[in-house]
């Protein structure tokens, strides 16, 4: 819900730094690959790194790493909850 939130009405934003004129689209997990625009970063996993215009602009303005989230994710971490076995599939996936 929080993620709806940050988003809006928005499609995309300009990718930093903001004078590159560059707009990119959000990630859109109907048509596009998690692992060709994120990776799970750090040995537990909690931070994620875009590796694209696409994943650089949504992790911003969705906040991927709030602190929030962080500890979000390290606590879900902690009893073996995250990231899920179906998630790794997803993240794992290679063409």
């Amino acid at each position: 819900m929080t993620c709806n939130r940050n988003k809006g009405s928005d499609v995309g934003s300009i990718v930093m730094p903001l004078d590159s004129g560059i707009f990119s689209r959000f990630f859109n997990p109907r048509t596009d690959l998690w692992y060709e625009h994120f990776l799970l970063n750090n040995s537990k996993a909690i931070t994620i790194v875009p590796l694209s215009h696409i994943g650089e602009v949504t992790a911003k303005i969705l906040r991927f790493n709030s602190t929030e989230c962080l500890l979000e994710r390290q606590a879900l971490h902690d009893i073996n909850r995250y990231p899920t076995t179906e998630a790794l599939k997803r993240i794992k996936q290679v063409m």
